[in-house]
């Protein structure tokens, strides 16, 4: 069974690929949406980010996955998160 993916916004994959702690990024194909999702994950898979948007609802704030029509739109989201010096 494949490990759970967590949901992070911008800001924390970006703090995490500075810190380290996310060591890739890349696109997946999400087969019940059909569309392309950014990834981020740590050396060899140990853990997985899904690039998420903050949605209001009301008078909460979720996060929702951030979805791509194409796979060159979510590497270009994917490159855009990497900090300078990172």
């Amino acid at each position: 069974m494949a490990d759970p993916i967590h949901k992070a916004d911008r800001e924390a994959i970006s703090m995490g690929l500075l810190s380290g702690l996310i060591t890739g990024l890349g696109s997946e194909w999400d087969r019940e949406s059909g569309s392309w999702m950014v990834i981020a994950i740590r050396e060899w898979g140990e853990s997985r980010w899904m690039l998420c948007d903050e949605i209001r609802e009301g008078e909460d704030t979720v996060l929702r996955a951030a979805r791509f029509d194409g796979v060159a739109e979510a590497l270009e989201e994917a490159a855009r998160l990497v900090p300078p010096g990172a």
